[in-house]
């Protein structure tokens, strides 16, 4: 078993360094992507549609109920994870698809 031993000639807590290292994930061109989606009025007005919402409607902000609502879908905790999880980024292209239909239908 190998212990990683910091400057101090001390253990290095590896849960902490898993924390930091979460900490420090960047969002990429989904999370962009996720982000001006949410400042768009017309996917608000998809997502003020869903079952999630009708259930879930005390955001103070549309922005914020965008937000929720892909976090929620993506079952996620930030935006910046839909580019470092694959299933979260599966989970945003279909709400992309579903959005798309629901506009042209509209």
């Amino acid at each position: 078993m190998l212990i990683e031993v910091g400057d101090d000639e001390e253990p290095v807590d590896q849960s902490a360094v898993k924390n930091a290292q979460a900490a420090e994930i960047k969002g990429g061109p989904l999370a962009v992507r996720a982000a001006r989606l949410c400042r768009e009025p017309e996917f608000y007005n998809y997502v003020s549609h869903t079952a999630w919402y009708k259930h879930k409607a005390n955001y103070p902000t549309p922005e914020t109920a965008c937000r929720g609502f892909i976090l929620n879908y993506c079952n996620i905790s930030t935006r910046k994870t839909l580019d470092h999880d694959a299933s979260a980024a599966a989970a945003f292209k279909v709400i992309l698809g579903e959005y798309l239909r629901w506009s042209e239908a509209a």
